[in-house]
């Protein structure tokens, strides 16, 4: 049996929760809701104010407009909502029989909302960075 020193790594299990998100899509020209089990973010561009999903396959279809929500669900009774946009589709890409690819071009949000998105993702990877500079003392 040893005791601890100050040489122990205490390895804090915080560094590993991780926030989720939940995410709407309505087609506005076909009035419909995809299922939002079936959403995934799969990247965002602040520069080219794009955002690109799994969708569920004929969700859409290129130059819709469409209406998505992200929202953090979080340990809260309520998720927060952190953007809503109108997008037009720009591309979309099959990926099997089930999903597709849309890159959707945000026409109307705001500028602030997208920031706290990227906010979200940067606090994420400056947790994750200090973990590993830790892990290496």
């Amino acid at each position: 049996m040893s005791d601890a020193s100050d040489n122990d790594f205490v390895l804090d299990p915080n560094v590993f929760r991780t926030f989720k998100l939940a995410l709407t899509f309505k087609n506005l020209v076909s009035s419909t809701d995809a299922d939002p089990t079936l959403l995934q973010l799969i990247e965002f561009s602040q520069e080219d104010k794009t955002l690109s999903l799994e969708v569920p396959a004929r969700a859409c279809a290129s130059g819709h407009s469409v209406l998505v929500t992200i929202h953090e669900v979080g340990l809260a009774a309520e998720p927060e909502l952190i953007l809503s946009a109108t997008a037009k589709v720009q591309s979309l890409e099959k990926l099997d029989d089930h999903a597709s690819k849309a890159v959707l071009l945000m026409v109307q949000f705001e500028e602030e909302d997208l920031k706290k998105l990227i906010g979200l993702f940067a606090a994420r990877q400056e947790s994750i960075s200090n973990f590993i500079a830790q892990s290496k003392d």
